[in-house]
């Protein structure tokens, strides 16, 4: 089962609570918020640490022992549990992580303004269709953040990241959202989250998702 988890890291905002969950993550992770300059982006990087951890505990296992492997795309994997899938996602000041048993993406945007110039020169041909048939200027920008979000999960969870173009295959919002890819045999499911003015989709080749997405604050955290 694919689950999805969820913290806003504003708390991370305060310097003893950062400094006391920097120490509880692993050597990848510290590295890895250190490598950024900005203090928001060091945020969403220990947060996704942070709630990775989290995730692990229905596992029985912590973030702090995993050891990291990276796929040519750059998508990390663990090497000591192979059998278990992850994928992370941030946006303003929210980060997802999406755990399974099945190669997992996911991905989270910030509904803002938007005209639909991207979507015609990187979507699908079908998709920039679909967009333009609808009615208002809201529905649309609506229905491009969730095309967006549900593309890019899926090809997070393919491990191909933003090296395959996204207008090499088409994603079709129904009864049931699919996959138009010439490119890919498998069959993909996705599950969408509503959460404010957010957008949260997940993608995987099991067709099984955790029905709520898992809101975590610092109070559940130890």
């Amino acid at each position: 089962m694919t689950k999805t988890f969820l913290i806003d890291t504003g708390f991370l905002d305060d310097y003893s609570a950062f400094q006391r969950f920097y120490i509880q993550t692993s050597p990848y992770r510290q590295k890895k918020t250190d490598s950024f300059r900005f203090r928001k982006d060091k945020n969403l990087c220990l947060g996704a640490g942070v709630l990775l951890d989290y995730a692990l505990k229905e596992f029985g296992l912590s973030e702090k022992e995993m050891t990291y492997s990276l796929e040519k795309s750059g998508k990390p994997n663990f090497v000591n549990h192979s059998h278990i899938h992850f994928n992370i996602s941030h946006s303003h000041k929210c980060v997802i992580v999406s755990v399974s048993d099945k190669a997992v993406g996911c991905d989270i945007e910030l509904v803002t303004e938007q005209n639909l110039d991207i979507a015609e020169r990187f979507f699908h041909k079908n998709e920039y269709m679909y967009l333009k048939s609808l009615n208002s200027p809201k529905e649309q920008t609506s229905a491009f953040f969730r095309l967006w979000t549900l593309k890019e999960s899926y090809v997070k969870a393919l491990g191909t990241g933003m090296t395959k173009p996204l207008d090499e295959f088409a994603v079709e919002i129904g009864e049931k959202i699919t996959v138009m890819d010439s490119q890919c045999e498998n069959p993909h499911f996705f599950k969408e989250y509503p959460f404010g003015e957010y957008m949260i989709a997940c993608c995987s080749e099991q067709d099984s998702f955790r029905n709520e997405l898992r809101i975590i604050t610092s109070k559940d955290l130890k």
